[in-house]
């Protein structure tokens, strides 16, 4: 089944100015993002369904934290233990009773 959609925004609408930002943001094409939007509202439907969470962008950032970790270029588990100590203290001092 294909479908010939056509829409039209005027120039000033709030649909215009959406549609605009998310083109924007996501840097693809309207038609793409309407692509996304109606999988979108397909995978709420099915509450197993987490694709929409996983956009190429997210998937990207996840591979290169990957391999970062792969390459050894991550902290030591004492290094990891120090930073968080020092939030945990950082924390404490800003919310004493």
């Amino acid at each position: 089944m294909t479908f010939d959609l056509h829409i039209q925004f005027n120039d000033q609408s709030p649909e215009a100015s959406a549609l605009e930002s998310l083109v924007s943001r996501e840097q693809v094409s309207a038609e793409e993002v309407v692509r996304r939007l109606v999988l979108k509202e397909v995978a709420i439907d099915d509450p197993d369904n987490y694709d929409h969470i996983f956009t190429p962008k997210l998937i990207a950032k996840l591979e290169a934290g990957e391999d970062e970790a792969r390459s050894g270029n991550n902290m030591t588990i004492e290094q990891v233990t120090a930073h968080f100590e020092m939030k945990r203290q950082a924390w404490h001092t800003n919310h004493r009773a």
